[in-house]
């Protein structure tokens, strides 16, 4: 037998593949933002298809149009996925791809409107126009820029980019910002990730790839008292 795994990703760009982490807890911090804990994500090897057709709109409604499906094989898979996990899909390689995706693009879009350009105290026409000029740039089609040459010191750009339009963000409104946690979620889970030779995917200070080292072992040892 076999069941369908419905799958909501804002990564909206299908591959024969995708990396699905498993939902291990949900908290609430002291101001009441929801707090997701998830497992390292794994890779399947999933036929991924979009799902919109009648009899898809038929059984999950309209908004299955935004979503994709696969059909995996029940005596394996039994029990094994739940609501609230998080899946990724394979298949963008450049800044070019990402703005080309509608789901990705809408992503990026969304990040910058709710939460970078609300910090930044300049009259609202030069923050237009200086957003509208990045977008041109990302979205050149003679510039290829790939993601794995720019994420070349992550860890460096992200704190001295994206943090303090993060922190500012919440000292401004009080909420945590949900498309700037989410991308360094996916960025601290791009540092587990390892080549054939078993060096990591990714370029950065020997510090910081040694600390992901330590990370992924504690995960390890947390998760096994967890089944323990």
């Amino acid at each position: 037998g076999g069941i369908t795994l419905i799958i909501n990703d804002i990564f909206q760009n299908w591959d024969k593949g995708c990396y699905i982490a498993s939902l291990i807890k949900t908290e609430e911090d002291d101001n009441g933002n929801e707090l997701n804990y998830y497992d390292k994500a794994k890779h399947y090897g999933f036929n991924i298809q979009p799902a919109s057709g009648n009899t898809d709109i038929a059984l999950y409604g309209e908004k299955i149009s935004k979503m994709y499906k696969t059909i995996i094989s029940l005596p394996e898979y039994n029990n094994k996925f739940k609501e609230g996990d998080v899946a990724y899909l394979e298949g963008v390689r450049t800044v070019g791809d990402v703005m080309a995706n509608p789901g990705l693009s809408n992503f990026v879009s969304d990040f910058v409107a709710e939460e970078v350009l609300p910090t930044i105290n300049l009259p609202a026409e030069e923050i237009l126009a200086f957003r509208n000029s990045v977008f041109d740039r990302f979205r050149n089609p003679f510039v290829r820029h790939e993601l794995i040459s720019i994420s070349l010191n992550s860890m460096t750009k992200y704190k001295t980019r994206i943090l303090p339009s993060a922190t500012k963000y919440y000292d401004v409104t009080g909420k945590l910002p949900k498309h700037a946690l989410f991308s360094f979620a996916c960025l601290m889970e791009m540092y587990f990730l390892r080549k054939e030779d078993g060096t990591s995917l990714v370029s950065d200070d020997a510090c910081f790839l040694d600390m992901y080292k330590e990370l992924e072992q504690d995960m390890e040892d947390y998760l096994m008292l967890l089944d323990y």
